[in-house]
């Protein structure tokens, strides 16, 4: 899930991990995983709208197995834009979904309310895919999906509410 979010397959057969400076241990344990000595690129990226430095953690690995199984489920070079939901062993859905939403979701506590909110963004028909198991597995209700203002093929799931939330949390932590 993580690599569907935050990682790549380009056109020069190459899977790419890049996060942000303080998510760098994850390219470590990737990189450890994988049982790889791969080298790890420290990138500066430019600054944040604050004026904060940006530097963000990379590994690209040339390895036509792994990019050929990930381009089989649906990996591609353009999954900004379109990213099929795989087909993957019905057991590992919540794994995936898990990691998906460390890279493009989020839980937050809003302190003045007291109250609990979940969202996760993506391409239209991946978001779709995505709250149609958490439909089933979860037991919510279908909500309006958020469009981007920025594009027009981005979509945000949101929820809140502590029964709602608790149910998604169960759904994607208890293994």
């Amino acid at each position: 899930g993580m690599l569907t979010g935050d990682g790549c397959v380009n056109i020069n057969n190459e899977l790419s991990l890049s996060l942000q400076e303080k998510d760098k241990e994850h390219v470590f344990k990737f990189r450890d995983f994988l049982k790889s000595n791969h080298p790890i690129s420290k990138i500066y990226n430019k600054n944040k709208k604050d004026g904060s430095k940006s530097i963000s953690y990379a590994i690209s690995i040339s390895n036509k197995k792994i990019v050929n199984d990930l381009r089989r489920i649906g990996f591609t070079n353009k999954k900004t834009y379109h990213m099929d939901f795989p087909n993957i062993n019905e057991n590992l859905i919540s794994n995936y979904m898990l990691g998906l939403v460390d890279s493009d979701g989020s839980f937050n506590i809003k302190k003045q309310s007291n109250s609990l909110s979940f969202n996760f963004v993506g391409p239209i028909e991946f978001v779709e895919k995505f709250q149609k198991i958490l439909i089933e597995k979860c037991n919510v209700s279908k909500t309006k999906l958020g469009l981007n203002k920025k594009t027009d093929f981005i979509r945000l799931i949101y929820y809140n509410g502590y029964k709602n939330i608790l149910k998604i949390v169960k759904f994607l932590y208890e293994k």
